[in-house]
């Protein structure tokens, strides 16, 4: 037979149920449902954590081509003005040598014109092309 105290005790009068030990059900049910609650609030923000995440991981990646197309341009562009450099210090060679005033003019001022003139002078013309995924011929 059991003990009293272990007894659930049902007072008709009242509106909650005692458990063993003096536990009142509703305490239970408050307990559980928070612990559901916890458990479902806990899952939501895993998941936000997660996209999150994916969407730092895609934004990176994303990055790193961007970062990986410019400096290929951008080392397409100087080796295209080395070669220019060295074209011009050609001419201004071959007009010391021959004594060929005009030569050596037109070296110097192709030299200067080169060296003042940035390839990024328009920027922004410069990124709208990379950004329009068309073909850059440099």
């Amino acid at each position: 037979m059991k003990k009293e105290q272990d007894a659930v005790i049902f007072d008709p009068d009242k509106d909650d149920i005692s458990l063993p030990n003096g536990i009142n059900a509703k305490d239970v049910q408050t307990v559980f449902t928070t612990l559901i609650n916890y458990k479902n609030k806990s899952a939501e923000l895993q998941f936000e954590r997660e996209k999150l995440a994916a969407y730092t991981k895609l934004t990176a990646k994303k990055m790193k081509r961007q970062y990986d197309l410019y400096e290929l341009v951008v080392k397409e562009i100087f080796k295209g003005r080395n070669k220019a450099i060295k074209k011009t210090f050609e001419v201004i060679d071959a007009g010391m040598k021959d004594d060929d005033l005009q030569k050596l003019n037109l070296g110097l001022l192709a030299l200067s014109n080169i060296v003042t003139k940035s390839p990024f002078g328009d920027i922004d013309k410069f990124d709208k092309m990379i950004e329009s995924g068309n073909d850059i011929v440099i």
